[in-house]
């Protein structure tokens, strides 16, 4: 019985990849899958500066897989520092009101979607 080891090559007709897919694979796989749609991006009512960056970030990604992406939120956005955020950055977002036509989108993606604790 010999010790020497053949090349996986020469056992298997061919190799196999069994390693994960990494979690930036499996996105672009998911976005790959909703070329061409329009999503909603909704962030929890007063958004503060992580929804809104958060949702933006995922705004500019999906537009390399031809996703076309409105921001949504509801309330205000009140505190100074998230102002200057949305003006400064310009990023567009759209108010939610009653009323407003939910059915254009054929996604939606929850941004930092957060319960108010008590503290």
């Amino acid at each position: 019985m010999s010790r020497d080891r053949k090349p996986l090559t020469e056992v298997s007709a061919r190799a196999v990849d069994v390693r994960p897919m990494s979690k930036a694979a499996e996105l672009a796989a998911l976005l790959e899958k909703h070329r061409g749609e329009r999503h909603a991006i909704v962030m929890q009512d007063y958004p503060d500066p992580d929804a809104i960056s958060s949702a933006w970030a995922h705004k500019l990604i999906a537009a390399r897989f031809g996703i076309d992406c409105d921001i949504i939120y509801e309330g205000r956005i009140s505190h100074q520092e998230n102002l200057a955020l949305a003006q400064l950055t310009e990023v567009a977002m759209v108010r939610f009101s009653d009323g407003y036509d939910l059915a254009q989108y054929q996604g939606t993606v929850l941004s930092i979607t957060r319960e108010r604790r008590p503290r």
